[in-house]
């Protein structure tokens, strides 16, 4: 009877994982973006992806805030600083099981100025809901 019961949950949490895995990667694409307005009211974020074509993503507490490759960044890139910060408010979130949406937000307005570099993926929507984001070298 628990061979049974582990059984069926190993299947399930398999089917689960194999489900969030397919929805995931069925309708997203990933670009890198530069960043060029946040409104945080609205939460979008408008972006300028390789194909040129002005393009605006919904942010919010779904979205998926991964690290930044610090190692890609070279001096005098202005963006250091703040991907250096949401490099620890990724870990403070992990830390801590939380989610900062406050703090990316006010991230994501100070990289918009600066024209900073993002790889976002995002499915389609009006606007775009991102799905994983994080900074990257211009």
């Amino acid at each position: 009877m628990k061979i049974h019961i582990l059984l069926s949950c190993g299947l399930a949490a398999s089917a689960l994982l194999f489900a969030s895995d397919a929805a995931y990667s069925g309708g997203s694409t990933t670009n890198d973006n530069m960043l060029v307005d946040y409104d945080q009211s609205n939460k979008q974020l408008t972006g300028i992806p390789p194909t040129g074509v002005i393009t605006t993503y919904l942010h919010d507490a779904t979205a998926v805030h991964e690290v930044a490759d610090l190692a890609s960044f070279l001096p005098p890139d202005p963006c250091i600083p703040t991907a250096e910060a949401w490099n620890l408010t990724v870990a403070y979130d992990e830390r801590h099981h939380t989610t900062s949406t406050f703090v990316f937000d006010v991230l994501l307005e100070i990289m918009s100025n600066l024209k900073c570099s993002t790889r976002i993926t995002s499915t389609s929507g009006t606007p775009n809901p991102i799905v994983v984001i994080s900074p990257v070298a211009k």
